[in-house]
């Protein structure tokens, strides 16, 4: 694997790396812990998915929700969250907030475009 890969990429995602929270493939760690890595291919995901889907900003929210109780679970209680967990409420997370921003950002520029072609009179 690269090395700007396993230096940068946890800079980016604000990732922790700690080895107990990570995959790891023929004994190398991966460069972010499964929950970042989750939320990684669910933003990959919901920019593939922009294209076909424009589901209602309600249940993107509701897609956020498990990761954010997961996490607050984990770290108010001696719960211990499961690699597969952390990826799965990750992907679904990523692909949420990914998707509510790509979506808001389209509702913003189409309505600046009617704004604009109003203004040219």
């Amino acid at each position: 694997m690269k090395k700007w890969l396993y230096k940068w990429l946890p800079i980016f995602c604000g990732c922790h790396q700690r080895p107990e929270r990570s995959f790891f493939v023929k004994g190398y760690q991966m460069p972010v812990c499964a929950r970042c890595e989750g939320e990684l291919i669910g933003i990959l995901a919901a920019l593939i998915a922009v294209w076909f889907l424009r589901p209602p900003y309600l249940l993107m929210g509701i897609m956020m929700v498990p990761m954010i109780a997961d996490g607050l679970i984990q770290g108010l209680t001696k719960y211990e969250s499961t690699n597969l967990r952390r990826l799965i409420t990750g992907i679904l997370f990523g692909f949420g907030i990914t998707m509510i921003v790509i979506m808001f950002l389209i509702s913003v520029f189409k309505m600046g475009v009617l704004v604009g072609s109003g203004l040219r009179g």
